[in-house]
C-alpha cells in the first residue's frame, strides 16, 4: 500500500480498511530493533465480521517484532483462531478460589446454608462484578426472612449477562425520578472528575430553578442537613439505585470531600456506549451537561470561597473552569 497517497490527502477521512492495510505496511517495515506489545480487552466488542480481526492479528502477530496479549469471551471463531495456543488462560480458573472464598464469608455470616455458594460462582464465569450484586441482594433476602426455595428463584432470575442487569436496575428506577437520574449520570459521564456530593443538591435544585446557583451569594452557609451523609446515601440510592455510590471519606466535610463513583468502570461504559441517546430523552428536551455542570461548579465554588476570598472569586472561576465568574453571571 502507498501511504505517500494517504499523507497527500490529509484533509479526508481515512476508511477503515486504509487504516488496516497501513498498519499492515508499518508492521512489515519495523527497525530490526523495534519491538511492538499490543494489549487488546474485549475482542468480543469488535464491530465488525469477527474474521477480519482474526486475520489482522494472526498476521501482526506473525512478526517476530510483536507480541499480542487478548482477552475475549469464549466466542467461537476466536476459540478456534486461538484455542490451540500454548499461552492461553481461563479468567475463572485463576479468579474462582478467590470468588469462592468471598462468597463462603459473605453466605456463612448469616448462618445459612452454604448450598448456592458453587451456584453463584459457577455462573459468574469469573466476572467479580457480577459476585457483588448478587450476594447482595440475596443477602437482603435472608435478612428479611426469606426461605431457600425464595433464595434459589433470586439466583435463578439473576441476569448472566452485565447489560441485562444494569438494564433491570435502570427499569426499576420510580418514573418521578428519571429525569434527576439522567441529569446525575449525564453529568457524571461528562465530568473530567468525580462530582463532590453536594453536586447532587444543586442538580437537583437546577429543575426547579436553572439560575438557582447564580442567585447564591458568594461564601453563603451551608444548609445543616448538607452534611448529613444517609440523607445523600438515601437520595442518590432513590435516583441512580445500586448504579453509583458515595465514596467514603475520613474527613468531615462531606459535602467537599466525598465523590460520587460508579459502582465500577462497566457501569460507566455501559451508559456512555448504550444508553446515553435515553438518557438525554430523560433529561428534558431543554437540559445542556456542560452548562449545568458549570452551574453547579458556581455553586460549590460560592459554598467554598471564604470570606476573605470573595473579592477573588474572579480569577477562582477563571482557574476552575476556564472562564470568568463575570462572563457566567453576564451570560443569564
Amino acid at each position: 500500500m502507498d501511504l505517500g497517497s494517504l499523507a497527500s490527502r490529509p484533509n479526508q477521512p481515512w476508511g477503515r480498511q486504509e487504516l488496516l492495510d497501513a498498519l499492515r505496511d508499518v508492521v512489515q517495515h519495523l527497525n530490526p530493533s523495534t519491538r511492538l506489545c499490543f494489549f487488546i480487552d474485549g475482542l468480543d466488542e469488535y464491530d465488525g465480521y469477527e474474521e477480519n480481526i482474526v486475520s489482522l492479528l494472526q498476521d501482526l502477530a506473525a512478526s517476530p517484532r510483536i507480541k499480542i496479549c487478548l482477552s475475549s469471551r469464549p466466542w467461537n471463531t476466536f476459540v478456534n483462531a486461538f484455542d490451540k495456543s500454548e499461552w492461553n488462560m481461563v479468567v475463572e480458573d485463576l479468579t474462582r478460589a478467590g470468588m469462592s472464598k468471598y462468597v463462603h464469608e459473605m453466605m456463612n455470616e448469616t448462618n445459612t446454608v452454604t448450598t448456592l455458594e458453587l451456584q453463584i460462582v459457577g455462573k459468574a464465569c469469573g466476572v467479580w462484578l457480577w459476585v457483588f450484586p448478587i450476594v447482595r441482594d440475596l443477602l437482603r433476602d435472608i435478612r428479611g426472612g426469606e426461605d431457600f426455595a425464595f433464595l434459589q428463584r433470586r439466583l435463578e432470575s439473576f441476569p448472566e449477562e452485565l447489560e441485562d442487569y444494569f438494564e433491570n436496575i435502570l427499569s426499576r428506577i420510580d418514573r418521578i425520578h428519571q429525569c434527576d437520574t439522567a441529569r446525575i449520570f449525564l453529568e457524571a459521564l461528562d465530568s473530567v472528575r468525580p462530582l463532590p456530593v453536594l453536586a447532587l443538591k444543586y442538580i437537583l435544585l437546577e429543575r426547579e430553578d436553572p439560575d438557582v446557583a447564580l442567585k447564591l451569594e458568594p461564601g453563603y452557609e451551608l444548609d445543616s442537613r448538607d452534611n448529613d451523609p444517609s440523607r445523600w446515601s438515601k437520595l442518590l440510592n432513590s435516583r441512580c439505585r445500586d448504579l453509583m455510590e458515595i465514596q467514603n471519606s475520613r474527613t468531615k466535610t462531606l459535602w467537599k470531600d466525598n465523590k460520587i463513583h460508579f459502582l465500577h468502570r462497566t457501569v460507566r461504559d455501559f451508559l456512555q456506549d448504550n444508553y446515553k441517546g435515553q438518557l438525554f430523552q430523560r433529561a428534558g428536551k431543554d437540559f445542556n451537561t456542560h452548562l449545568s455542570l458549570a452551574r453547579v461548579n458556581l455553586a460549590l465554588a460560592k459554598a467554598s470561597a471564604a470570606a476573605e476570598e470573595k473579592d477573588d472569586l474572579s480569577a477562582f472561576f477563571t482557574r476552575l473552569l476556564g472562564i470568568s465568574y463575570t462572563t457566567l453571571h453576564s451570560s443569564r
